[in-house]
C-alpha cells in the first residue's frame, strides 16, 4: 500500500508541478511510511526510494520545495471517498462534495 500512496504523490507532482514553481508544497498523507520516507529523505524499500528520487527530480525540474505531514486516517475520511473503487466515479465525487463542500475544484 505505501507504494501506491507514494505513486499518487509523485503523479500529482508530475501533473501539477509546473504550477508549483517557486512554491512550498505540503503533501498531507495518511500513510506513515511515506511521511517518514519524505521526512528522512530515505527509504529502506528500493521501490519507495526510486519514487522519492523521482519526486526530487520533479521538484528540481519545476523549482518547488516539498514536505509531507501525517494526517490520521480518521481525519481523512472525506478524501478517502475519492480513492474507493467500490462505485461509480461520479457518485464518489458527489459524496466527496457532500462531505467537503468547500473543497476547491482546482488543485491547490
Amino acid at each position: 500500500m505505501p507504494y501506491i500512496e507514494f505513486l499518487a504523490l509523485v503523479k500529482a507532482a508530475a501533473t501539477w508541478g509546473h504550477r508549483w514553481a517557486g512554491k512550498r508544497v505540503i503533501f498531507h498523507c495518511d500513510c506513515m511510511p511515506i511521511v517518514q520516507a519524505i521526512t528522512a529523505n530515505r527509504a529502506r524499500d528500493g521501490e519507495l526510494m526510486r519514487l522519492l528520487r523521482t519526486l526530487h527530480l520533479i521538484a528540481h525540474t519545476h523549482s518547488f520545495e516539498f514536505r509531507c505531514t501525517h494526517v490520521a486516517s480518521r481525519d481523512n475520511s472525506a478524501v478517502d471517498i475519492l480513492s474507493r473503487a467500490d462505485d461509480q466515479v461520479a457518485s464518489r465525487y458527489d459524496r466527496f462534495r457532500q462531505a467537503r463542500p468547500s473543497a476547491s475544484p482546482s488543485p491547490v
